[in-house]
């Protein structure tokens, strides 16, 4: 499994996306995170207020969090993306908040840790098109 470290650092939420992307000014990074949280509302059938973004204080790491309709307490799952290591994970909410299920590294599946059920029915690449925005 790739280092999931940043499991440990601390976040601030991003209170407004049109705001932060402008200021991000031509961050490359950044503007790949738009373009996934654009395929992350279209891939799970949610609208911008279902998608809480937040970004660490220290190393350039953002986490994706979706959440369903009626609620906002709790994430249904969440992304972590690390754009300088090329790195890519998937949170699922009713698994272990601390193992991604899956995770990418340059853009290629590294690390699955799911059923051979799941794995079978090739499920990563149903995020094909998230994964190849990061």
């Amino acid at each position: 499994m790739i280092s999931t470290d940043y499991n440990a650092y601390r976040y601030a939420i991003v209170e407004n996306l049109a705001v932060f992307y402008r200021d991000s000014g031509a961050n490359h990074g950044v503007s790949r995170l738009r373009s996934m949280i654009d395929a992350i509302k279209i891939q799970f059938k949610l609208p911008a207020s279902r998608i809480k973004v937040y970004v660490s204080e220290g190393d350039e790491v953002y986490r994706v969090e979706m959440y369903l309709p009626g609620t906002s307490k709790v994430p249904f799952g969440w992304w972590m993306y690390l754009p300088k290591s090329n790195q890519l994970d998937l949170y699922d909410a009713s698994l272990s908040s601390s193992i991604p299920i899956i995770q990418w590294k340059n853009k290629k599946a590294v690390t699955k840790n799911y059923s051979t059920l799941l794995d079978r029915s090739n499920l990563d690449s149903i995020y094909r098109g998230i994964v190849m925005l990061s």
